[in-house]
């Protein structure tokens, strides 16, 4: 009796184990006009809100629970569309690329400024890495960041609550791998079938140390940016994988401004370690504020070198936006000089200082700003100048980043300028 009541239960649980398990669904999303698979295709399952992204080549595998099952496909490019598979069987989707003669009215919604953040939810920083967008939060009712994993197109694809102490920061470092700052820690994050995994953690000096002025890589070298002296000597670096050579490929010099920088650079000492901290005269006061005025001015104003250069990597290439002396330079991966051409763009009268690269496409903007806010514009490497600015409809931002021709911004729109509250916000480029 006992063995025939131990077998219905262990049936029972079987049971109740297959109808918890998911199935699933393979298949490939195309072009419906070439037949090519669509890299990096968005699937949001509608009906249990989950979803995944396609491979490089269109093959996706997606858990589905509950039949039927709704699933939305979208790509950049190709028009949505949304299928009803009624079992498990092997797909085979189809996109309508988006056509050339698409209603004004259509273009114009889809080139509109875009939130992506929940209004519960207050983001302080995102990542763009492995074709996914990271997003870092909190509620407005509580203390612990969020995560939020979403497509390049902001589907919502997976969220979890952090358990860790102060989280700052989220970033994808010279060596396209993934970080998040948190307790003066970076943890090396791996993202994988709906999880967040933890690989590895970095003292906060050692990461610094190692990433902090390496702007690109390769399977054999980092690229360094080292700036000194106020940003008056700028040396770029290239650091052998294999053999551990460092080899100073281009520099930067402004050799009379960093003479008189060293001629003042006891006065500037002086100013930054004296201080007040006892009772002193009206007089010793005196003098202490005008040598902490003076070096403050030397060291900030007068010496400070404004411009920021911009070191990248593109099609094999080494790329330096060299806005010091107004060049763009083209260098081979070990730091051979190839070619050089006029930065014009820096003459742009909006023009703001800054090089944003195409994480996918790896083409460059140049970031602008008017009366109206921050404006895009591509930039073209043959002759250095800049196509159509794209308004952005951003007054603040804290980070801009730029996929597949959509600018992602934390920041405040125009809009809402009254306002200190940021959101994410995405905007198509094309």
């Amino acid at each position: 009796m006992n063995k025939r009541l131990l077998s219905a239960s262990v049936c029972y649980l079987l049971a109740i184990n297959l109808i918890g398990q998911s199935n699933a669904v393979l298949g490939k999303i195309k072009d419906a006009k070439t037949g090519v698979g669509i890299p990096f295709a968005n699937l949001l399952l509608l009906t249990e809100k989950t979803g995944t992204a396609a491979d490089a080549d269109g093959q996706f595998e997606l858990s589905v629970r509950e039949w039927p099952a709704q699933i939305r496909v979208s790509a950049i490019g190709y028009l949505t569309d949304t299928v009803v598979v009624e079992q498990a069987d092997a797909l085979q989707i189809t996109l309508q690329p988006v056509p050339a003669n698409l209603p004004l009215v259509e273009v114009l919604a889809q080139k509109k400024l875009r939130q992506l953040s929940p209004e519960d939810r207050l983001p302080f920083a995102f990542a763009i890495w492995d074709d996914y967008l990271f997003t870092l939060s909190r509620k407005r009712t509580g203390s612990n960041a969020w995560i939020e994993v979403r497509s390049p197109d902001g589907i919502l694809l997976f969220e979890q609550q952090l358990d860790l102490r102060r989280v700052t920061d989220i970033e994808v470092n010279c060596r396209n791998r993934l970080y998040l700052l948190a307790n003066y820690r970076y943890i090396n994050l791996g993202y994988t079938r709906a999880q967040i995994v933890p690989l590895e953690t970095m003292k906060y000096t050692d990461y610094i140390g190692a990433y902090r002025d390496c702007r690109c890589s390769t399977e054999e070298a980092m690229y360094y940016e080292n700036v000194a002296y106020q940003g008056l000597l700028k040396r770029y670096l290239r650091a052998s994988l294999t053999n551990g050579a460092l080899d100073n490929f281009r520099q930067v010099l402004y050799a009379e401004q960093l003479d008189n920088y060293m001629a003042d650079l006891g006065l500037i000492m002086e100013g930054q370690s004296i201080s007040n901290t006892g009772d002193v005269s009206r007089a010793e006061n005196d003098y202490i504020r005008t040598r902490q005025t003076d070096a403050d001015f030397l060291q900030r104003v007068f010496y400070k070198n404004p411009q920021d250069n911009f070191l990248f990597l593109a099609g094999g290439e080494l790329i330096l936006f060299n806005h010091d002396e107004q060049r763009i330079e083209y260098f081979d991966a070990e730091g051979r000089p190839k070619q050089v051409i006029p930065a014009h763009y820096v003459q742009h009268k909006d023009w703001n200082g800054r090089v944003i690269q195409d994480l996918k496409t790896e083409a460059f903007y140049a970031l602008l700003r008017d009366e109206t806010g921050y404006l895009l514009a591509q930039i073209d490497l043959n002759t250095g100048q800049i196509g159509e600015p794209v308004l952005l409809n951003i007054l603040f931002y804290d980070d801009i980043a730029i996929y597949n021709n959509t600018a992602f911004v934390l920041g405040t729109p125009t809009a809402h300028a009254a306002s200190d509250v940021k959101r994410l916000y995405t905007k198509a480029l094309w």
